[in-house]
């Protein structure tokens, strides 16, 4: 060895941290049947759910809800109330699958939402509330006007 070369020792091979023997690469070896299976797990249950879901930013809803609008010209929130509102409310309050009837009376009009239990047949229920009113048409101040949707 002559007194211009310097030796540098090497430094000892270090043990990886994380996995004993071998890291993520030996872990993933050692259990690929059963990563194939997650992996393959995971992708079915995405393609299921491409399918199933709805697309679109704001899918399609339907509520299951009637709306009542009656109309009487400039008549006063309290005849409103009492010769129309109530009348109305009391004759669609057995139509059957209602769940809770909500009413707003304001100057000449009034508007009562009822909302259906989710599987209710809103067709039959739509005919019914109908029904109702135009049997209490007779019974309400003359001319109310009513509108069902």
């Amino acid at each position: 060895m002559n007194s211009d070369e310097i030796r540098v020792p090497h430094p000892a091979p270090q043990q990886e941290k994380g996995f004993s023997s071998g890291g993520i690469a030996a872990f993933a070896l050692r259990h690929a049947k059963a990563i194939t299976v997650i992996v393959l797990g995971l992708c079915l249950w995405g393609l299921a759910a491409l399918f199933t879901l709805g697309s679109g930013i704001y899918p399609d809803a339907a509520f299951p809800r009637i709306v009542v609008i009656a109309e009487r010209g400039e008549d006063s929130v309290e005849n409103m109330m009492v010769g129309v509102t109530r009348p109305i409310e009391e004759a669609v309050n057995a139509v059957l699958g209602l769940r809770r009837v909500r009413s707003r009376t304001i100057r000449g009009a009034s508007e009562l939402s009822l909302d259906f239990s989710p599987d209710t047949d809103m067709r039959e229920a739509l005919s019914q509330t109908r029904a109702r009113i135009a049997s209490l048409l007779p019974r309400l101040p003359p001319g109310v006007n009513t509108t069902i949707e």
